[in-house]
């Protein structure tokens, strides 16, 4: 058998869903940590472990605030828009989930270097500077099939093709028009 190597072994461990993310966050930052007159005042954990929850819920609720100075409209909203009619919030709000879920992602890494051999550092060092590409290409994508929706003017429900039926007052239906447009 030989000598036992701790490293050799895989104990398979993974964090629960709701907990994946933290683990992300902690795995992608660099070796940060406030040391004044030799005394650490802020530990490494805090930023990916405090500061980034902070952050990720900080921006969402900040959100409509930041948006209605962004556009200067204060009216009152009941509604929700297409996507497509607000391809710049859109972006944002996928750009935004996609560094999200990419940190929940890095929470995997030990998996995927067990699973196909992939150096952890490499990709520690691939996905520092992925978690800031990601988001950028996912925004300009989101952007560009919004607008383009836009353009096109296709809408799900005005491809419909029948009859619009109406009932009158005896209670009976009758036809009033043969499409919507």
């Amino acid at each position: 058998m030989g000598p036992y190597h701790p490293y050799l072994s895989e104990n398979g461990a993974q964090p629960d869903w709701y907990i994946g993310w933290l683990i992300g966050a902690l795995r992608l930052m660099p070796n940060w940590e406030l040391v004044i007159a030799g005394r650490t005042v802020i530990p490494n954990p805090f930023w990916g472990g405090a500061a980034f929850p902070l952050l990720a819920f900080a921006v969402m609720f900040a959100w409509p605030a930041i948006e209605r100075k962004m556009t200067g409209d204060i009216r009152r909203h009941d509604l929700l828009d297409r996507p497509r009619d607000r391809p710049i919030r859109t972006a944002i709000g996928a750009a935004f989930l996609s560094w999200v879920v990419t940190v929940f992602a890095v929470g995997s890494t030990d998996r995927i270097f067990y699973r196909l051999g992939i150096s952890y550092t490499e990709q520690i060092h691939v996905w520092r500077v992925g978690i800031w590409i990601v988001p950028i290409i996912v925004f300009f994508i989101t952007r560009s099939a919004c607008r383009s929706l836009q353009r096109s003017g296709s809408h799900p429900l005005r491809a419909w093709q029948g009859t619009v039926v109406q009932r009158d007052r005896d209670g009976a239906f009758e036809a009033v028009a043969d499409s919507p447009d």
